[in-house]
């Protein structure tokens, strides 16, 4: 039985990075060969989330490998957000660390605020709304995660917030870059702090400044961007208690 889980998780690993390496020569073929642009304007991570959803729905075997998916969720994607902070120095940290707080904190109390003058209009549980709040305000689903038990919140609440956040989060990565281009493109900094503080997961901040990093040839705005969402995530020690 060990031994079939084992394989099941090195199939699971290695689709990932086949999925990995075709997304990004989808990527390149579509972007450079097709359109004949110098860089490709499309993202590999795009079309990795394209192939994925397109592999899931034609096979519901795909079940059977969720341990290498996992894996690579839980170990690959945060080693890959550990190299991006490896990148940063002290003096980057304390640069733009001091700089996310003057936005982060106003972006969270403001969520957190809104959201809890519309669950009534919207007819909205008060431990969904809750769940909501701290999910798109601090560090999605892990912040709805560690809020729930603690609010006794059922099952259905808690897939309803994830479901919510994981959504929106995968529209603004997609759509933010673009939009920060447009609103702060002279500065590294503004566009760093805007992804880093509007997006929910830490991997969609990440996958966001990639997409920026790429398109637009500013691999600052990866390091500040992430940043700025490691600080909303720290953050978590004190709403978390507070909404509880």
């Amino acid at each position: 039985m060990i031994n079939m889980d084992l394989k099941y998780s090195v199939y699971g690993i290695m689709l990932c990075i086949i999925t990995a390496i075709t997304a990004i020569y989808l990527s390149n073929y579509v972007g450079i060969t097709l359109l004949e642009f110098k860089k490709s304007p499309l993202s590999p991570i795009i079309f990795a989330i394209l192939l994925g959803l397109i592999i899931n729905n034609i096979t519901i075997k795909l079940v059977k490998l969720a341990p290498g998916f996992q894996f690579c969720i839980k170990y690959l994607l945060k080693l890959g957000i550990i190299f991006l902070g490896i990148r940063l120095s002290l003096l980057d940290f304390v640069l733009y660390g001091s700089k996310s707080l003057i936005v982060v904190i106003p972006c969270i109390l403001s969520s957190i605020i809104i959201i809890a003058l519309l669950k009534d209009k919207f007819k909205v549980s008060e431990n969904l709304s809750l769940l909501i709040a701290v999910g798109t305000s601090i560090c999605g689903a892990t912040a709805i995660v560690a809020l729930a038990p603690s609010i006794n919140a059922k099952k259905t609440e808690i897939t309803y917030a994830i479901a919510n956040i994981t959504v929106f989060g995968l529209l603004a990565m997609f759509i933010y870059p673009f939009i920060a281009n447009i609103a702060f493109s002279i500065n590294d900094i503004p566009v760093g702090l805007f992804l880093g503080s509007s997006i929910h997961e830490t991997a969609q901040v990440a996958g966001s400044g990639l997409i920026y990093a790429e398109q637009y040839s500013r691999q600052d705005v990866v390091g500040i961007a992430t940043l700025t969402k490691l600080v909303r995530n720290t953050l978590m020690v004190i709403v978390i208690p507070y909404l509880a």
